[in-house]
C-alpha cells in the first residue's frame, strides 16, 4: 500500500483540501465551543477518490495535544458514512461538510489540524490530506433581538441546519458566483403562541400565521446600507435570479454597524419597510415587518449577520439580550440556536 502525505493546502498531488474560512470563529455556545467552518476538497487528477477517514488534533496554544478525534471505515456501520460525501470524483470539487465542530468548553483550542484520508478506486494507494485551522475568537458583543413577544428560532445554524450546509460547490451556487457563506450564523425566526401554535388557520394563507406582518427591530444602531421593498409575498421564488445579490431574501433591509458588520433581515412583507438607504436607526427601532417574500417557504424573519454588504459575504456570529427562555432564564452567553424558544421584550 502506498501512503501519500500531503501538508497544509498546498497542490501537491492531486488532492487539497481547503479549510472554509480561512479562519472561523471560535463560537462560544451555551455549553462549549462551536467551530462553524468546513472544507473544500479538490481533486485535480483523472480517477476517483473515495474519502475513508476524517481525523482533528487539537492543540493547545504552546502546541500541545489535547484532544483528537477521528470517523473511520471500521464497523458494520461506520462511522465515516455520517459524512455529507465519501466521495471526490475526478477533476472535482466538494464540499466536505466539518463533523467536528463542537468542543466542550474547557478543550483549550490553539489550533485544529485536520486529516482526510482516501483511497484512489481500483488502486491500491491511499492519500493523507491535511490542513491546519487557528479558529478566530469572537467579540463578545450582545445584540438586540429582532422580534418582540414569543418566538421559535425554527432554523438556526447547528450541524444540520440548512443555513450551515451551504454548499458552494454545487453548480447552482457555484455558477452564481457564491463563494462564502454569509447566512452561516443566520436564523430563520417566527412568532407562536405559548402553546407553541404558529398560526389560527389555514397555513396556505399569509395572515393565518402570527409572524406575518409583525414588526422587524433593527439588531444595532447603524445606516441603513440597502432595501428592497416591491417583492411579493407569494412565497415563489425563481432560482435564476439567485445571481443577483441578496435576490433570495425578496424584500430586505440591511444595516452597517459601527463595527464594521452588516445587518440583513429578510422575506419582509411588500412595502412595510419603514427605512430608506442613508438613515439611521436606534436598536429595537422598528424598520419593517415580517413577510413571505423571496426564497420563503412561510412567512418568517430570515436574520443574520456578515462581514460584507451583501450575501456574497462571510457571515459574522450575533449573541443576544433582552431575550428569556420560557423558564425565566437568559440564554447562556446570549447564544440562541435552532429549536430554541424565547420571550423578547
Amino acid at each position: 500500500m502506498i501512503l501519500m502525505m500531503l501538508a497544509g493546502a498546498a497542490a501537491v498531488g492531486p488532492v487539497r483540501i481547503e479549510a472554509r474560512p480561512a479562519r472561523p470563529f471560535a463560537e462560544i455556545t451555551g455549553s462549549g465551543i462551536d467551530i462553524d467552518g468546513d472544507f473544500i476538497v479538490s481533486n485535480t487528477g483523472d480517477s476517483e477518490f473515495g474519502i475513508d477517514e476524517i481525523s482533528v488534533e487539537v492543540r493547545d496554544p504552546q502546541g500541545r495535544l489535547v484532544q483528537r478525534k477521528e470517523w473511520n471505515s471500521n464497523g458494520i456501520a461506520p462511522s465515516i458514512r455520517m459524512l455529507n460525501t465519501t466521495s471526490v470524483p475526478a477533476k472535482s470539487r466538494v464540499m466536505l461538510f466539518n463533523p467536528f465542530a463542537h468542543f466542550a468548553a474547557d478543550v483549550p483550542i490553539g489550533r485544529l489540524d485536520y486529516a482526510v484520508v482516501l483511497s484512489r478506486k481500483g488502486v491500491d494507494e491511499r492519500i493523507e490530506a491535511r490542513t491546519r485551522v487557528t479558529p478566530r475568537h469572537e467579540p463578545q458583543r450582545l445584540f438586540a433581538f429582532p422580534l418582540q413577544g414569543r418566538a421559535l428560532v425554527w432554523d438556526g445554524h447547528d450541524f444540520a441546519s440548512h443555513h450551515r450546509r451551504w454548499d458552494t460547490t454545487h453548480p447552482i451556487l457555484s455558477g452564481a458566483g457564491f463563494a462564502t457563506t454569509a447566512a452561516r450564523y443566520s436564523m430563520d425566526l417566527i412568532l407562536i403562541d405559548a402553546e407553541g401554535r404558529r398560526s389560527t388557520g389555514d397555513e396556505n394563507k399569509n395572515e393565518s400565521w402570527m409572524s406575518f406582518g409583525a414588526p422587524v427591530r433593527a439588531m444595532a444602531a447603524g445606516t441603513v446600507s440597502a432595501v428592497r421593498n416591491d417583492q411579493a409575498d407569494d412565497r415563489n421564488f425563481d432560482v435564476a435570479t439567485v445571481k443577483m445579490p441578496n435576490a433570495m431574501y425578496g424584500n430586505y433591509v440591511i444595516i452597517r454597524h459601527a463595527d464594521g458588520s452588516y445587518s440583513m433581515y429578510g422575506h419582509l412583507k411588500q412595502g412595510s419597510a419603514m427605512v430608506k438607504v442613508g438613515d439611521r436607526v436606534a436598536a429595537r427601532q422598528a424598520i419593517g415587518q415580517i413577510g413571505a417574500s423571496g426564497s420563503a417557504l412561510f412567512p418568517h424573519l430570515h436574520v443574520q449577520r456578515m462581514d460584507g454588504p451583501n450575501d456574497r459575504s462571510e457571515g459574522v456570529p450575533t449573541r443576544f439580550t433582552g431575550v428569556l427562555r420560557p423558564t425565566g432564564t437568559p440564554p447562556a452567553n446570549g447564544f440562541v440556536d435552532s429549536g430554541d424558544v424565547l420571550i423578547a421584550r
